[in-house]
């Protein structure tokens, strides 16, 4: 779907686009976006109304939601993994993942269960005062994310017995 973009604002770490298509964009809050300007990035829509859009980007693509930018979903987490609620309810958001390392991963024959660290970029404030920061040591230490608490996510993928 493209849209001609008419403003944009900055709210704190979301931009609220304005803009026209001919009606209301077709996605829900935490939906993963693929928008593509003049290079292809991701989003996540935190809300969506009639010729508005609050999106979470990366602040570097922030000069790309300008004119006519294209919109197509990537992922929608909420419908598409259970417990996706759970971490939108600890977190205020679904991280898009795309910034983010693998750090444990286990296979059996029914089961994968990945871990996977949030960067500082994708840990904004957690919106819930009962998140315990990782105790694992991270994989790569940089000095400028010392003393930036880190938050891990856990997947745990089933086999389906019926396949």
């Amino acid at each position: 779907m493209h849209i001609q973009v008419q403003n944009v604002e900055k709210k704190e770490n979301d931009y609220l686009i304005h803009y026209k298509a001919g009606g209301t964009l077709p996605f829900v809050p935490h939906d993963i976006v693929l928008i593509h300007g003049k290079q292809y990035f991701i989003g996540t829509i935190v809300e969506v109304g009639a010729e508005q859009a609050l999106l979470r980007i990366n602040p570097q693509y922030e000069s790309q939601l300008a004119g006519s930018i294209g919109l197509e979903l990537a992922f929608s987490p909420t419908v598409s993994i259970q417990g996706a609620d759970k971490i939108v309810e600890k977190l205020g958001y679904f991280p898009p993942f795309h910034y983010d390392q693998i750090t444990a991963a286990d296979i059996t024959k029914d089961q994968i269960t990945l871990t996977i660290e949030l960067s500082p970029p994708t840990v904004l404030i957690p919106k819930s005062p009962d998140l315990t920061p990782s105790a694992e040591q991270p994989l790569r230490s940089t000095s400028s994310t010392e003393n930036v608490p880190r938050y891990a996510v856990s997947f745990t993928f089933f086999r389906d017995k019926g396949t």
